[in-house]
C-alpha cells in the first residue's frame, strides 16, 4: 500500500542521495545533445571453467554469482570513467506482492545498485560490500522506478537517461532444449 511505497521510496532517497549523476566512460566520438535511444548491448558468454571459478569465488564470499559479477563490473567501470563511485540499474522480475503470482505478462522493474570504489579494498571488501548492496536493493525492488526518479528529481540532462546509464543483466538460465 501507500505506507509500503513510502517506506521504498525514503530507502532510495537514502540509498541514492549524492550518487554520481552521470557515468563519464571515454567516448569515441561527442555525446548528442539529446538522447537518441539508441544503445548498444554487449553479451557475452562466461566459459564453463571461467563460470566455476566465479561461483566458487562467489560461495567461498558468501554470495550469490550475480553479486560476484556486479562487484567486478562496477570495477571495471569505475577505472574506465575514473570515478570513484558508479551507479548501475538492473532488471528485476517483480511478482512479489500477493495476488501477482497468476498474472499473465511481464512485471518487471530497475534496481539501481550503487559501488562505491575507494581503490584500496581487497577483492573480500569488495564482495562484501556488493553483497550488502544488493541485499538491500533487492528487499527494495517493489518500489516502481519511475517513482524513484520522481522522488529523487535528478538535475535532467536530455544526453542522458536519469539516475544510471548502464545497466547489468545476468541470464543464468540454461537454454531452452527444443526437438
Amino acid at each position: 500500500g501507500a505506507d509500503t511505497l513510502q517506506a521504498g521510496l525514503d530507502y532510495w532517497d537514502a540509498a541514492l542521495r549524492g550518487a554520481p549523476q552521470a557515468l563519464d566512460l571515454p567516448a569515441s566520438h561527442p555525446r548528442p545533445a539529446v538522447r537518441r535511444h539508441r544503445g548498444a548491448s554487449i553479451p557475452f558468454a562466461v566459459r564453463p571453467e571461467l563460470a566455476g571459478k566465479v561461483r566458487k569465488l562467489a560461495r567461498d564470499a558468501g554470495c550469490t554469482e550475480f553479486m560476484v559479477l556486479f562487484a567486478a563490473f562496477a570495477t571495471v567501470l569505475s577505472r574506465y570513467a575514473s570515478q570513484r563511485e558508479v551507479v548501475i540499474g538492473t532488471p528485476v522480475a517483480n511478482r512479489d506482492a500477493a495476488g501477482t503470482e497468476a498474472l499473465v505478462g511481464l512485471l518487471a522493474n530497475t534496481v539501481v545498485l550503487r559501488a562505491d570504489l575507494d581503490g584500496d579494498q581487497t577483492v573480500q571488501d569488495l564482495l562484501k560490500a556488493a553483497r550488502t548492496t544488493c541485499l538491500d536493493a533487492f528487499a527494495h525492488a517493489g518500489t516502481p522506478f519511475e517513482k524513484v526518479v520522481e522522488r529523487l528529481a535528478p538535475d535532467r540532462d536530455q544526453s542522458r537517461s536519469p539516475v544510471f546509464q548502464v545497466m547489468l543483466a545476468l541470464n543464468n538460465a540454461p537454454p531452452p532444449h527444443v526437438e
